[in-house]
């Protein structure tokens, strides 16, 4: 009798169990900013933790903010490939749902998003602390929040909660404070952050490239600019920041007096840092703003970066030339790849800063 009753128990089971739906891709077909096979349609009809394939191609949106309401992965065929373009009129990406979930956006380019004084994050905003953004081997180029009377953070993106970058680049992207990413927690690794700007020569502004608290990880955060005079952080503004392996240099604060920067009237100073920083060790500040002194650091020299080329790999990159002190002198541990995907190390000793040089 208890042997029929247990396998009763276990028909119930066996009918009443549903399986988890498995997530489904999601593929973008044109380049329309709306309609049946566009990507603003495909974000539509996905369902939470779905992928969202994105094809090559140059998406320029005419209606406005792609709106992601739930959990997904959006996935390009490259940066160099798949450019997501606001064309300045609006916010690129806003994602507006409540969490918890971890929102995954790789292999494509965010650019020429303009809030229009709405709001931060002129490339991606996030609504929800609950929401964890990751970016990976995304290029995020040419955003901004910021109006001579506005005072919004984020060029790039703004965050309350948890941003993690990976292999990407942060260029060209304009806040009042955080040019290139404000968010309660910014983890980068092997991420290029460059000539991203916090504030203008009318308006103050703080964190040329970060607002709040930041991990950098064999990453170069250098050329940014802040204008809030010596101590808005030119690179990193707030007083929670650690580094391993990183490049800080070249970074400059200027005067909010009117004066373009770099004039006689707004010369700026060396300001990589706005405080002290936590060193992990093996990192170079040409200027020592960041009072580095943990092992292998290198302070007072000159990192001696090329400009902004493809250097290959999906984004752009600062090459090391083959004298400059960052050769060969990161950590031995450091991450596998750098922001191109090379193989880390090439010679004896990993290199400082998101480029890996193969001698």
């Amino acid at each position: 009798m208890r042997a029929k009753t247990w396998a009763g128990t276990i028909a119930v089971v066996l009918l009443t169990f549903t399986a988890p739906a498995s997530a489904a891709t999601v593929h973008v077909s044109n380049t329309h900013d709306h309609g049946r096979g566009s990507l603003r349609k495909a974000i539509e009809r996905a369902n939470p933790g779905d992928r969202v394939d994105v094809p090559g191609g140059h998406y320029v949106l005419t209606t406005g903010e792609l709106l992601v309401d739930k959990e997904l992965k959006i996935t390009g065929a490259g940066a160099r490939e798949t450019i997501l373009d606001a064309n300045r009129d609006s916010r690129v990406m806003n994602i507006d749902y409540a969490g918890p979930g971890t929102m995954r956006v790789s292999s494509l380019t965010v650019r020429d998003g303009d809030t229009n004084a709405d709001s931060g994050g002129g490339g991606i905003n996030v609504d929800a602390i609950m929401i964890k953004l990751v970016l990976t081997r995304v290029a995020v180029l040419n955003n901004r929040v910021i109006t001579n009377t506005d005072i919004q953070n984020g060029g790039g993106v703004d965050s309350p909660g948890d941003v993690v970058i990976r292999q990407s680049l942060f260029a060209g992207n304009h806040a009042y404070n955080g040019g290139a990413v404000a968010a309660d927690l910014i983890k980068a690794s092997d991420s290029t952050f460059f000539n991203n700007f916090g504030g203008n020569p009318n308006l103050n502004g703080d964190g040329g490239a970060f607002d709040d608290e930041v991990e950098l990880t064999d990453s170069t955060v250098f050329g940014n600019q802040c204008f809030n005079s010596d101590g808005c952080g030119g690179g990193l503004y707030g007083s929670d920041a650690t580094l391993k392996g990183t490049i800080v240099a070249g970074n400059r604060a200027y005067e909010p007096n009117g004066m373009p920067a770099g004039s006689a009237g707004n010369p700026g100073t060396s300001d990589n840092c706005a405080s002290p920083v936590t060193s992990l060790g093996h990192n170079l500040d040409d200027h020592n703003d960041c009072a580095l002194g943990g092992a292998g650091d290198i302070t007072g020299r000159n990192p001696r970066l090329g400009g902004l080329e493809n250097n290959g790999g999906q984004t752009n990159t600062l090459a090391l030339a083959s004298n400059s002190p960052a050769f060969n002198a990161g950590a031995g541990n450091c991450t596998r790849k750098d922001q191109r995907g090379i193989r880390r190390p090439q010679g004896n000793r990993c290199d400082i800063g998101a480029f890996e040089l193969v001698p």
